[in-house]
């Protein structure tokens, strides 16, 4: 075979079409990675040049040969020789082939072709790991130093030290790269020029943020260290900030030119040793060389070798001895996280840069900003977005995406209404439409974010007290507890209320935190503190510390709680019990109460800022009955003295209110229980059956209630254990498939089911 009259990427096709014929004369199902080397080193050319080289041919082709006639992995068949395919490694071999050939072909000096394709086969059988072709190529002293050697010896002669440098990693001849078309080729592949993407006129004005650009600008005149990092939370702006610093040069200085660094370009296809080094040493040159230019790097955390982003060599490492002189000039971005995970660690490379801080715009700096972006949004949507619509966008990002951070949140908005508008076919943005967005991105109904505040406060008391009964002045402390919150009284970076409800058990402690969350249109998140009474329980609360098992799982790595208020940032926390947990949690909600946020072992921090904080307990409630007696007595209880002994007073104080439950009376009693029968009342109307009851009925249950101890708490059950399953066996069996009637009454100290035939 000709290679100099045949395309070189037809020759991997050759030598598995002998790979093939090899494979169906041993009734093999699939030509596999083995049949391929023994294919190419049965071809004579091979044979020659691996000779030249002094390897010893005969033996390792031999020891091939013994090793496919004995292959152990052979799927034999008996079906027609059509039905042969490429095992899963010939084609990532061939993968392989194609991307050796695009990197080599232009600096192999071979005119016949036959140098450029055996090097790119025995690089090809190198990349695939613990193979039985990778190992008995190494074993016979074909590596990377003897593919290196070959291309020394047949590279052209401008490219030589250049070849002789990505091979080997040695640094000599690097200085040779420098003419003006390599100092352009390595700007082009590896960076995207940012000054050309500000001159657009899509670009959106930077708004703000003068004191910052002016520093940047004095940082970037530096002599030495002409260097910064923009250090902040996702989403404020740090990226546009770089893109503001670039259109100003290029109006007050357009001899310079900002280049973005495309880290996938740089480290893509890395096939050599010290390829990556040779990469940044010619794109250092090419900046340097443009003598007015500056590097920005997004997301710098991505080139640390010890990042999560990274899977090459630590880039970092490489920079650091090119910013010596002070001629390459850079700009990155970083999170807070990030910087102290990945940079700050390395003192050498942060000291040669000055770093920037960079807050989080405030509500009216975010107007601004918005006001600039809408116009960009309203063109590509065709719609129109009012200054209220702004105004209404702020508002509500405040309110459920406490987490996310201005301006980017609310643009994020912005963005989707155009979407929705653009699918509905609607060419105005309407307060209907942000809630109706709003509700598809929270997975909450519409009704709990487009309620008015004032429809839902106005009413609030009485519609808790039709609900909960008996405990009417408890109600109005969590009435007047809310509604403190909403007005906006209530200082920053705390709770939006923080509640402790004391009581015996059944007296509605629970139910009032239902009933709120049903009203207020808020989810209820509810944790029982009795599963939290060990010491290692906080783990489950705020996440596994580093090293032990559970840290970093999806489900609960961050901790129950740090997940359950990053989904529900707005919602009702109900602490159930909380005299059952470890001391170490109530440690742990002093910081929620005092600065409305709280931060999981992994470093995740979450905002309680619109979190109602109520949490419920029986301590005392057993000593209610007991009076002081002696000198000296005060107006506490036994019961405050409990509550006093069990919380410290650190806690105590920083709890908002302490809300007292009473017992519940006979007539309140009485009045529940008839609460619930009417419920099922209702229940059973809609299945055409008719449901009544007299008094008897209901002194019967109470009488029982009353018994227990417990409140109104065994009512339900009593309810569904006397009545409901008597009734349900008769809705399945069918005895009311036309619906009926039934009329409960007491006969014998026990309930009678008139209008249900007796078994």
């Amino acid at each position: 075979m000709e290679l100099k009259t045949k395309p070189v990427y037809d020759y991997f096709d050759d030598i598995v079409l002998k790979a093939t014929e090899k494979a169906k004369s041993l009734s093999s199902k699939f030509v596999y990675l083995e049949f391929v080397l023994w294919a190419f080193l049965k071809d004579a050319k091979v044979k020659k040049f691996l000779e030249e080289q002094n390897i010893n041919y005969k033996d390792m082709y031999q020891e091939t040969k013994t090793f496919i006639e004995t292959f152990p992995m052979i799927e034999h068949t008996e079906s027609s020789d059509d039905n042969i395919e490429l095992a899963e490694h010939v084609k990532i071999l061939k993968a392989y082939y194609i991307v050796c050939t695009k990197c080599n072909q232009d600096f192999i000096n071979d005119n016949t072709g036959d140098i450029l394709c055996i090097t790119n086969m025995i690089a090809s059988f190198l990349f695939m790991r613990e193979t039985f072709a990778q190992n008995i190529l190494l074993s016979y002293g074909i590596n990377q130093y003897f593919l290196s050697n070959v291309y020394n010896k047949h590279s052209n002669d401008t490219m030589t030290e250049k070849i002789a440098a990505s091979i080997i990693g040695e640094n000599e001849g690097l200085n040779a790269i420098g003419d003006t078309s390599k100092v352009e080729t390595a700007l082009q592949q590896y960076t995207t020029n940012l000054t050309e993407k500000v001159k657009s006129d899509d670009w959106i004005k930077i708004i703000g943020r003068e004191k910052e650009l002016d520093l940047l600008q004095q940082v970037l005149l530096r002599h030495d260290k002409p260097n910064a990092i923009i250090v902040g939370n996702d989403g404020i702006g740090k990226t546009k900030l770089v893109e503001g610093l670039a259109r100003i040069y290029l109006e007050k200085h357009p001899e310079y030119t900002f280049y973005q660094l495309d880290t996938l370009s740089l480290i893509s296809n890395l096939l050599l040793k010290g390829e990556l080094e040779n990469r940044i040493k010619n794109l250092s040159i090419a900046l340097k060389n443009k003598k007015s230019a500056v590097l920005f790097i997004d997301e710098m955390q991505t080139i640390c070798g010890n990042s999560d982003f990274s899977s090459q060599g630590d880039i970092i490492s490489l920079l650091k001895p090119l910013l010596n002189d002070g001629q390459l000039r850079i700009v990155g971005t970083t999170t807070f996280e990030d910087y102290r995970k990945y940079i700050e660690k390395d003192t050498a490379f942060t000291r040669k840069f000055f770093r920037l801080t960079l807050e989080e715009p405030t509500k009216e700096e975010t107007k601004n900003i918005l006001m600039n972006v809408k116009s960009v949004y309203e063109k590509i949507f065709d719609i129109t977005i009012t200054e209220e619509i702004i105004d209404l966008i702020i508002d509500t990002s405040t309110k459920y995406f406490a987490n996310k951070c201005f301006p980017d949140k609310a643009i994020d908005m912005i963005d989707t209404l155009g979407a929705f508008a653009k699918f509905q076919n609607e060419h105005t943005i309407t307060d209907q439409m942000v809630y109706k967005t709003l509700s598809m991105l929270l997975n909450i109904p519409l009704s709990n974010v487009s309620q008015s505040e004032e429809e839902i406060y106005q009413h609030l008391e009485d519609d808790i007290k039709k609900e909960i009964m008996g405990q009417d002045e408890a109600v109005e402390k969590v009435a007047d507890a809310v509604i403190i919150s909403r007005s906006g009284l209530r200082e920053t970076n705390k709770t939006a209320s923080s509640m402790m409800f004391m009581g015996e058990s059944g007296v509605g402690k629970t139910e009032i935190c239902r009933v709120l969350s049903k009203i207020m249109n808020i989810p209820l998140v509810r944790f029982d503190m009795s599963e939290y009474m060990e010491e290692h329980s906080v783990s489950k609360l705020l996440g596994a510390p580093p090293g032990y098992k559970g840290f970093g799982d999806g489900k609960s790595g961050n901790g129950l709680l740090i997940n359950a208020i990053d989904e529900h940032p707005n919602c009702i926390l109900l602490l159930d019990e909380i005299e059952k947990a470890n001391s170490k949690i109530h440690n742990i909600l002093l910081q929620v109460m005092d600065n409305g946020k709280i931060t999981s072992s992994s470093g995740k921090s979450v905002s309680f800022e619109h979190v109602f904080l109520i949490m419920t307990s029986n301590v005392g409630s057993y000593n209610t009955h007991k009076r002081r007696i002696g000198f000296g007595s005060d107006d506490s209880s036994p019961a405050d003295d409990d509550y006093k002994e069990r919380f410290l007073p650190e806690f105590r104080n920083r709890i908002d209110a302490t809300i007292k439950f009473n017992s519940l009376p006979t007539a309140i009693m009485k009045n529940i229980c008839n609460k619930f029968l009417t419920e099922l009342q209702t229940t059973l109307s809609e299945k055409n059956i008719e449901f009544s009851w007299n008094d008897d009925i209901i002194k019967y249950i109470v009488d029982k209630v009353d018994k227990s101890g417990n409140g109104a708490r065994p009512m339900k059950h009593i309810i569904t254990n006397e009545i409901k399953n008597k009734i349900a066996k008769d809705i399945v069996f069918g005895k009311f498939k036309n619906g009926g009637k039934i009329d409960l009454s007491i006969e014998n100290e026990k309930i009678v089911f008139g209008g249900i035939d007796e078994d």
